[in-house]
């Protein structure tokens, strides 16, 4: 999985994982207090990597709840960060630290 912050309108940045663009302001300080959107998302986008949707809820898969239970842990391992709202796809998941 890899980590792509997408902030505000600025022009993409080719990462250095060459199958994504990355949404980061060049000379930004990303250690600053603020709200950050990020998303993850699954090698090449592999589809049901996650789980499903079946009558339009998530229904998780192993896979889905691990994804699920560390991204829950993110507090303990960084305690300056708090979570806010988050969801998992099938093949990715957006979030607010």
């Amino acid at each position: 999985m890899k980590i792509i912050g997408k902030i505000g309108f600025n022009r993409a940045v080719q990462s250095r994982d060459t199958s994504s663009t990355s949404y980061l302001f060049k000379n930004y300080d990303y250690s600053q207090a603020g709200a950050y959107f990020i998303t993850i998302c699954t090698k090449q986008k592999q589809c049901i990597i996650f789980g499903e949707i079946k009558n339009g809820k998530m229904r998780f898969n192993a896979l889905g709840s691990i994804a699920d239970k560390y991204w829950q842990e993110i507090p303990q391992h960084f305690p300056n960060v708090a979570l806010d709202v988050y969801t998992i796809m099938p093949n990715h998941l957006h979030g607010i630290l």
